[in-house]
């Protein structure tokens, strides 16, 4: 396993070109497949505004046959007649136009028309969650690889501090409990990059994954702080949330779309009106010799009166789905509002973690300083030293930890406001 991760580590440092954040993020939302399927349901959802808006447009059927026909009819027995027998043609054209369908047309079009704005709030969802992905993506991998360098670090200072102790052991000066006891922090050192090092990979294959390439660590962009774009308060955001996130914004189309379909199974209430126009030709048609021409143009009207309850049973489980649909968008909502307050208050202890953290590196590093000038002094033992050594590199390890944990946190929020876009990440990064 450590191999392998060490292969990955070399190809990392070598492999991809250097990219900034913000263009690698471009690139991703155009080639990911999640957001080109929902690109295409976008699409779709669009041709069928032209299919429902057909309902307003006229008709047009052309029909007509020819062949030979045999006819022997009760009427050409009686007086004598034989069978008859001849070739026939016949044609026609009818054009209708809807006049009247009890609004039908009217909420089929809107309903095609909210489904569409529905298709773009589904579609800004997708690509909001792949740019959450991505720009965690690309912070995991830099998190894990500072983890890396500093497990790196704690063990060869630890492999130094054990040189030392072994040569003061060889001329007798030292203490041979004390390089077994250094021997012992190294193995727990190494266990630690080991982690390190796995987490690294995996972090890695994910970017991988995402952006279509390992990342070069050593080129790659830190990931910046959207301050300028987090709200003010809790309220604030709360509000922005319930006012701009697609999934809310989805939902409420929904409760539309709904209400259109409950109009459109209302309909079948209403008669239907219709213009139609005719016109056949007829040549040596069913006995009759010659060529016949008509054309009529008529108003037709048709009203069912009785659908065996089809249409009762319609208009009532559209009213359900409706009223389902206003119970899923306020469910919706309660859950944005969730993640919302659930972001905002893991960014405020991220804050408050990263301002301890900072202070416990520097008091960290005074114990160490002042363990070391002890040791020199010969008031303590190798183990206070290495002991106080390791409380820096945990504090260092808590404080990056914690740093990407804060910025990630703010891009939470921005994801649950709804408001995670590009130029977000664009202005970070400046």
């Amino acid at each position: 396993m450590v191999a392998g991760v060490l292969v990955s580590w070399g190809c990392v440092v070598s492999g991809a070109q250097a990219e900034s954040l913000k263009t690698a993020v471009v690139d991703v939302l155009a080639t990911n497949p999640q957001i080109q399927a929902a690109e295409k349901a976008l699409a779709a959802s669009e041709a069928a505004i032209t299919g429902a808006r057909s309902g307003y447009l006229p008709s047009v059927r052309v029909f007509g046959d020819t062949g030979w026909e045999n006819i022997d009819s009760p009427t050409r027995r009686a007086i004598g007649l034989d069978d008859f027998s001849g070739r026939r043609e016949t044609g026609g054209v009818t054009i209708t136009q809807n006049l009247f369908n009890g609004y039908a047309t009217d909420s089929s079009v809107e309903a095609a028309k909210l489904s569409h704005a529905a298709s773009e709030f589904a579609l800004r969802n997708v690509r909001q969650t792949v740019l959450l992905e991505a720009i965690t993506a690309h912070a995991e991998v830099l998190r894990a690889a500072h983890l890396v360098e500093l497990g790196r670090d704690n063990e060869r200072n630890i492999m130094d501090q054990m040189r030392l102790e072994d040569e003061r052991v060889r001329r007798g000066k030292g203490l041979t409990v004390d390089v077994l006891q250094a021997k012992q922090r190294l193995q727990v050192a190494k266990e630690r990059r080991v982690a390190y090092e796995g987490s690294l990979a995996a972090a890695i294959a994910r970017y991988q994954r995402l952006f279509g390439q390992v990342p070069a660590l050593q080129a790659m962009d830190e990931l910046g702080s959207p301050a300028a774009a987090l709200p003010a308060s809790l309220d604030a955001a709360v509000a922005a949330a319930t006012d701009a996130n697609p999934s809310v914004k989805n939902t409420q189309t929904q409760i539309a779309i709904a209400d259109q379909r409950r109009r459109t199974a209302e309909s079948e209430y209403y008669p239907a009106l219709d213009l139609v126009g005719r016109a056949n030709y007829e040549s040596d048609n069913n006995l009759v010799l010659g060529r016949r021409r008509d054309m009529a143009i008529l108003l037709q009207a048709r009203w069912e009166l009785f659908s065996g309850y089809r249409t009762d049973a319609a208009v009532a489980q559209a009213a359900l789905n409706h009223a389902a649909s206003q119970n899923n968008h306020a469910q919706t909502t309660r859950v944005v509002m969730e993640q919302t307050r659930a972001a905002w208050h893991a960014l405020e202890t991220a804050r408050q973690r990263l301002d301890l953290l900072e202070n416990a590196v520097a008091l960290a590093e005074e114990v160490w300083s002042a363990r070391r000038k002890q040791r020199e002094a010969g008031a303590v033992t190798v183990m206070d030293v290495l002991d106080a050594e390791s409380a820096i590199y945990s504090a260092r390890i808590n404080h990056v930890v914690a740093t990407y944990d804060m910025k990630l946190a703010a891009y939470q929020l921005l994801f649950a406001m709804g408001m995670l876009e590009p130029e977000v990440v664009a202005v970070a990064a400046n």
